[in-house]
């Protein structure tokens, strides 16, 4: 197997238990078992059939198949956790997970279905973990082909195992912000095209941006931050990022007078799709890439593609006001 097929099938690394239960790592386990339907949720925000049907890797399970085994594997550790807990080392069975994601409801089903199981699910399940004594979490069950298995070892592992998945789907999906990003790309030309022509082209005073050079500004923030996005990515060392003149370009450009609100909003969809495609794709370990801002300032992958759909909001803002408060990015 390639290192490339390698880091898409363990894009979190491996978990190995500890061998002593130290409380500390205990809660913040069970926060990240807390945590993952919501974080789930929001690396499935926008996500369409195309996408749900998208391996994460080549002869993988697709987005759709991961989401369902979630549900699966959780509802049967949470059986386990049970069994352990009232009966003396009870040995467990195992299910045949592969099987289980080739029936029809793991192949079809709508995510929605697996989503609100979860939440249910974690919810219940975190209450039971969060009330366990010292003596409790070292309770075992034996596991046919694992062995012995105390309860706060399976605790860390089923934190790990959602976080796994996660990452596996956010390789299909991206992170918070490029679902956000994925998102934008239906509200953006909802909105624009909600707004009479007349009052896009009106300019609030003569040195300002009309909300038609505000998405001009946006076009051409989208070709910059593409080009620093696939040098970021495709580098090794830190890349350092020219910055430009935002007045000068739209300016330049002559976004007032040379193109209709129609033409420039295909063309900022058009940029936008670029982006998209260019940091949608990028592994775990490359939203930790450092690159250098404009100003001499360090930052990484990450914190720019955060900046990036942040601005973006942020204009858009000004083209509609409450448009954040509207998608829930509030």
């Amino acid at each position: 197997m390639t290192n490339s097929l390698i880091s898409r099938q363990f894009p979190i690394g491996t978990f190995t238990p500890p061998a002593e239960a130290e409380p500390s790592q205990v809660r913040a386990w069970i926060d990240e078992i807390e945590r993952l339907p919501s974080e789930l949720r929001a690396a499935l925000s926008g996500a369409d059939e195309k996408l749900l049907n998208t391996p994460y890797r080549e002869g993988g399970w697709t987005v759709r198949q991961v989401v369902h085994h979630m549900a699966d594997s959780h509802m049967n550790s949470y059986v386990r956790f049970k069994l352990a807990l009232t009966e003396e080392e009870p040995t467990i069975k195992p299910y045949r997970e592969d099987r289980w994601a080739e029936l029809d409801d793991a192949l079809d089903a709508p995510v929605e279905l697996s989503l609100v199981l979860l939440e249910q699910l974690h919810a219940r399940w975190t209450l039971l973990l969060r009330s366990l004594s010292g003596d409790q979490l070292s309770r075992t069950f034996r596991h046919p082909e694992s062995g012995i298995v105390p309860l706060y070892a399976n605790i860390g592992i089923y934190a790990w195992h959602g976080r796994h998945h996660l990452a596996h789907i956010r390789l299909v999906t991206g992170t918070p912000s490029v679902s956000k990003l994925r998102e934008l790309l239906h509200a953006v030309p909802r909105t624009v095209r909600s707004i009479p022509e007349e009052d896009f082209l009106r300019k609030p005073a003569p040195a300002s941006w009309s909300k038609h050079e505000i998405l001009g500004h946006l076009c051409d923030s989208a070709g910059v931050n593409h080009t620093r996005f696939q040098s970021i990515l495709v580098s090794d060392s830190p890349v350092s990022l020219p910055g430009y003149q935002q007045d000068e370009w739209v300016r330049r450009n002559q976004y007032q007078t040379l193109f209709t609100p129609g033409e420039l909003l295909d063309y900022w969809v058009r940029s936008n799709e670029r982006v998209l495609s260019a940091v949608s794709g990028a592994l775990e370990e490359e939203y930790a890439k450092p690159c250098i801002l404009p100003d001499g300032t360090e930052a990484t992958f990450s914190w720019l593609l955060d900046d990036y759909v942040n601005h973006l909001l942020h204009h858009m803002e000004q083209i509609q006001e409450g448009f954040r408060e509207r998608l829930g990015f509030a």
